[in-house]
């Protein structure tokens, strides 16, 4: 709801509405305040935003089309005060955070894709542009991959990853590398063991060697003993 809120005073400002004194993080009707701020009904100010949430956010190929109409909807729905028991949106906020993965919950919005496997890194891509759009300087996701290669099942409860579920973890590392340049203002930060690094291909190894396609990502083209390649999309820090 907050990047909901932060896209409404963003499209507020380029119409020159004065919102210096509207706080994004309130718990108010984000609509009136920008109209009592410029002494004006919140339903004009409804009015006049509403074009900018089709041209800014629902035909803004730079997101999926099923996260640019759940976000669309999340902007129309922040009339609603923080504190109301009422809140329209939530059942989008649930579907889009695992709460409810039922796409069920979602069609009345027009939303009739479910997030799995397939459509997730669209999702996450979307939302990623949609955090630097509103204003957010930017995001550090952080993966700690050090469970994947654990080869012995734990006696602790914990998950545990087969190897099948180990090599997908690992594509789904290669994509995330490929789909760099999609990735706005992003940095991922992947935390791992010196295991990873293993190219060995057998059937005991959890490391990089078992999943050539992410190794000869990963891997240094040219390695100099001082120098480093300073505008490479990955770095290695040890």
């Amino acid at each position: 709801r907050l990047t909901a809120r932060k896209c409404i005073l963003r499209l507020a400002e380029e119409l020159s509405y004065r919102t210096n004194e509207v706080d994004a993080a309130s718990d108010g009707n984000v609509y009136e305040a920008i109209g009592d701020a410029n002494n004006l009904p919140s339903e004009a100010i409804i009015r006049r935003l509403r074009p900018g949430f089709e041209d800014r956010i629902f035909r803004n190929r730079s997101m999926s089309k099923d996260f640019r109409v759940a976000m669309s909807h999340l902007c129309e729905q922040e009339g609603t005060p923080r504190d109301h028991i009422f809140y329209g949106g939530q059942p989008i906020i649930d579907w889009l955070t695992g709460s409810n993965t039922r796409v069920t919950s979602v069609k009345p919005f027009s939303i009739y894709n479910s997030v799995n496997r397939t459509t997730a890194k669209y999702f996450l891509e979307s939302a990623l542009y949609w955090f630097h759009y509103v204003g957010f300087t930017g995001t550090l996701m952080m993966l700690d991959n050090s469970r994947v290669l654990v080869s012995k099942r734990p006696t602790d409860g914990s998950r545990y990853y087969t190897r099948p579920m180990a090599l997908q973890s690992y594509q789904l590392l290669r994509e995330f590398i490929d789909s760099a340049d999609r990735m706005t203002a992003t940095m991922m930060l992947t935390i791992s063991t010196s295991e990873f690094l293993n190219i060995e291909n057998d059937r005991r190894s959890r490391g990089i060697g078992a999943y050539q396609a992410l190794q000869t990502r990963i891997m240094d083209d040219v390695k100099d003993r001082n120098l480093i390649n300073p505008v490479a999309s990955l770095v290695r820090l040890a």
